[in-house]
């Protein structure tokens, strides 16, 4: 099982209260400390980033094995812009997108670059577009009542 173990690192802004303006936002890397639910307990996560109870054996070896000793250098981070884009990213990797469309959910002419996307068959037939825009390489090639689409092209 792979474990994140979410750590939290100081954030420091300087503030121009002559100008009211931000002058300087600087990450702290050095003092970083495992992070804390609001009811005050550490916060982990299972790989598709559900929540896993700190008193889990997993969570003590992933607070173990992740000591911020063994991090690497702050140049080598990867930097995601919201919580929600890491979540994304985990999504992705668990749900390829889909082989007839490559994720878009629509699927194009070749021959006519201004013809309007065509519903992919494969991800309409399970309400991707509708949830994902396909990203379920598994669905089938066949329309609401289980039966082929006719081809596309």
């Amino acid at each position: 099982m792979k474990v994140w173990a979410r750590y939290a690192v100081p954030v420091m802004i300087l503030v121009d209260e002559a100008q009211d303006s931000i002058e300087r936002v600087v990450m702290v890397p050095g003092e970083r400390f495992i992070d804390r639910g609001t009811m005050g307990d550490m916060l982990f996560y299972t790989e598709e980033l559900e929540q896993l109870s700190s008193s889990e054996q997993q969570a003590a070896h992933a607070l173990y094995i992740g000591d911020t000793d063994r991090w690497p250098d702050p140049t080598e981070w990867e930097i995601e812009d919201i919580f929600g884009g890491l979540i994304d990213r985990v999504h992705e990797l668990r749900n390829p997108p889909c082989p007839a469309c490559d994720g878009e959910g629509y699927l194009w002419h070749e021959d006519d670059d201004d013809a309007e996307g065509v519903p992919c068959r494969r991800c309409a037939a399970n309400s991707v577009i509708d949830r994902d825009l396909g990203r379920h390489a598994d669905a089938p090639d066949l329309d609401e009542h289980g039966q082929p689409w006719p081809s596309v092209t």
